[in-house]
């Protein structure tokens, strides 16, 4: 599925969803509820809170979520668990924290790159016997 479909669906089944977008790096791969300029500002900021959240643990574990609480509204962000791809999610102050989190994280897996399937291998048929066979 590709990022401008999922975000959609996202938006559909967590009402509470304002603006969210899916980045890699500081590429953006898809936004709604805002304009990709708006969208850059917060994939940056995204991208830059994963990485001092991660900066402040000991033993350099990696961040896969974080949640940032503003005036009225709340920011979520989540990254691949082996990836380099995130997304981040503004969301109302009213929003449940765990199921924001539950649903950018099907959103972004739902962008996932399926593997392509293996070619069939042909069958052949098997021959029979003749029927001068003793």
């Amino acid at each position: 599925m590709d990022a401008a479909q999922a975000l959609a669906d996202l938006l559909e089944v967590s009402p509470q969803v304002e603006a969210a977008a899916i980045f890699r790096g500081e590429e953006l791969l898809g936004a709604v509820g805002v304009d990709d300029e708006a969208a850059g500002r917060v994939v940056g900021s995204a991208g830059r809170l994963l990485d001092a959240a991660g900066a402040s643990r000991s033993g350099g574990a990696r961040v896969t979520q974080v949640r940032a609480s503003l005036a009225g509204t709340g920011v979520f962000v989540v990254r691949e668990p082996e990836g380099e791809r995130a997304a981040v999610a503004v969301a109302s102050r009213a929003a449940t924290p765990g199921l924001v989190f539950y649903d950018l994280k099907r959103c972004l897996a739902a962008t996932a790159e399926q593997p392509k399937p293996k070619p069939r291998r042909r069958r052949t048929k098997k021959e029979e016997p003749a029927d001068d066979a003793p």
